[in-house]
């Protein structure tokens, strides 16, 4: 049976209308089409990450080796005299103003820092997370010098590493040969 209201012409029917909704199907369907699109964004957030930490990584390690190689190469230019402890893991500099500095690599530091300690007493830290470091040296014709007193050219080998979020990253640098200007030897 049909009636009408008095407000409208349009006719009412006595039965309900269904309510429409979301069937559970639907609902398991969209739910596993958000989940895999939420874990792809979680993934590339991650690796987005993970890359920016490598690059910062890598960024950092380029610069500090930078500053320690030119600071280093400043001081051995300037340098008359070198101290006998003739090692690949120290160095004593006597510069021309008279005052010594000293650079230092100990392994056994749980940072392994190339550290520089000024005439001043001051101790800089130069470069962090060494694996390995070796100072070579050579004499006025450049081969290997066999004591202190012929030493005219000094070259440093640096490996560092850093760790984070991924993998290891790592930088290995080799300075030219520094030679010690004002430093007179015999040969």
């Amino acid at each position: 049976m049909i009636t009408t209201s008095g407000h409208s012409s349009r006719p009412v029917s006595r039965r309900r209308h269904r309510c429409s909704g979301i069937s559970l199907p639907e609902l398991l369907i969209g739910m596993a089409v958000s989940g895999i699109v939420v874990v792809a964004f979680i993934s590339a957030f991650l690796f987005m990450t993970r890359s920016a930490f490598a690059v910062y990584s890598y960024a950092e390690m380029n610069a500090e080796g930078r500053r320690a190689l030119h600071v280093l190469g400043e001081d051995l230019r300037a340098a008359v005299e070198i101290k006998p402890e003739f090692s690949n893991k120290e160095l004593t500099v006597s510069v021309i103003n008279g005052g010594e500095i000293t650079y230092n690599y100990d392994p056994d530091d749980p940072d392994r820092t190339l550290t520089r300690t000024g005439g001043d007493g001051e101790t800089r830290t130069l470069i962090r997370h060494i694996e390995t470091f070796s100072f070579f040296y050579y004499d006025l014709q450049g081969a290997v010098a066999e004591t202190e007193e012929a030493v005219k050219q000094i070259r440093v080998q640096i490996s560092s590493a850093r760790k984070g979020l991924g993998p290891k990253q790592s930088q290995d640098l080799k300075s030219a040969r520094f030679v010690l200007r004002n430093r007179r030897v015999t040969n």
